[in-house]
């Protein structure tokens, strides 16, 4: 899979004085998620229902929905029967024809995020850009029964343990609210798919391992629940940021693959694909807590010194 190489800038800081002081800037450390997600096409009409797309072809407003699992955090599997789960949902604003295939730029759902909840049964609410407010992103933090089986690889086996999207939507939105990205007005903020196939028909009949284009996007946090520190405009965007000054909160890049031994339950409500992505954000490193907890007590060594 072709990705922009996103390259993480670390941030160090300086020790002095012989008492470890510490500079303004602590040391900044990758915080990183991998994924597995099935997606779906379709609209939100009048009465808050879901409608899966009619025609298998992606047109501008359609509304691409994802239930989302995630298998690794920084590289270390979730303990068994615990995970991070959610949805993403995007609305497309551009379709930009490039030869035999499409640049795709999505914007938030306009209805909100929280109308995709309700139109699949879901009562709670997105906490930060739920109603419309921007958010396209929307985790959960699950300490058991997470496992929705959502691994590509997994297929054409029967391995999903969510027979239809609407119970694949309601068991990714269980738990603890943890995370919510999306648009809040800064000019880097977007998502956009490349090299992307409009069929959608073609692209449920293939198999799983054949990708039918990537995706980036540069979103800000709107909601963290993480516990994490997650430092605001640390990533670089590049190339695809808008016009800002070129950095965002969090990174995703990931690509979307055929979506062949999808079962019917999920294919008769616009299931057309599979997908798999890595998020990116930004935590201050550790270590230099610990070096400024150092620097901290020399400090206080050096003003008792200085008033004896």
């Amino acid at each position: 899979m072709k990705k922009f190489n996103w390259k993480i800038k670390t941030l160090t800081g300086a020790l002095g004085l012989g008492f470890a002081l510490v500079s303004g800037q602590a040391a900044a450390a990758n915080d990183s998620y991998e994924d597995n997600s099935i997606d779906s096409v379709g609209t939100i009409n009048a009465n808050g229902v879901w409608v899966p797309d009619a025609n298998s072809t992606i047109n501008t407003g359609d509304i691409l929905l994802a239930a989302v699992e995630f298998g690794t955090h920084n590289g270390v599997a979730y303990p068994a029967g615990t995970g991070l789960t959610g949805i993403a949902a995007v609305q497309v604003a551009t379709i930009i024809p490039t030869g035999t295939t499409n640049t795709i730029v999505f914007n938030p759902v306009s209805v909100g995020i929280d109308a995709i909840l309700n139109a699949f049964g879901v009562s709670q609410t997105v906490t930060g850009g739920g109603a419309g407010g921007g958010a396209m992103v929307a985790l959960w933090y699950q300490a058991s029964g997470s496992i929705l089986n959502l691994d590509q690889s997994l297929l054409p086996s029967p391995g999903l343990s969510c027979a239809t999207l609407t119970a694949c939507i309601g068991q990714a939105t269980l738990g603890t609210q943890y995370e919510v990205m999306g648009f809040n007005g800064d000019l880097d903020n977007i998502w956009a798919a490349f090299n992307a196939a409009t069929n959608t028909a073609v692209v449920l009949a293939s198999d799983p391992s054949f990708a039918f284009g990537t995706y980036n996007a540069a979103l800000s946090v709107l909601y963290n629940n993480t516990g994490l520190n997650i430092i605001a405009d640390a990533k670089n965007c590049s190339p695809i940021c808008g016009a800002g000054d070129g950095k965002s909160d969090v990174l995703i890049s990931g690509g979307i693959n055929g979506g062949a031994g999808l079962a019917a339950g999920l294919t008769g409500q616009g299931v057309v694909a599979t997908d798999d992505a890595q998020y990116s954000q930004t935590i201050p490193e550790p270590a230099s807590l610990a070096l400024l907890g150092i620097g901290l007590i020399g400090l206080g060594a050096m003003r008792r010194k200085s008033s004896v």
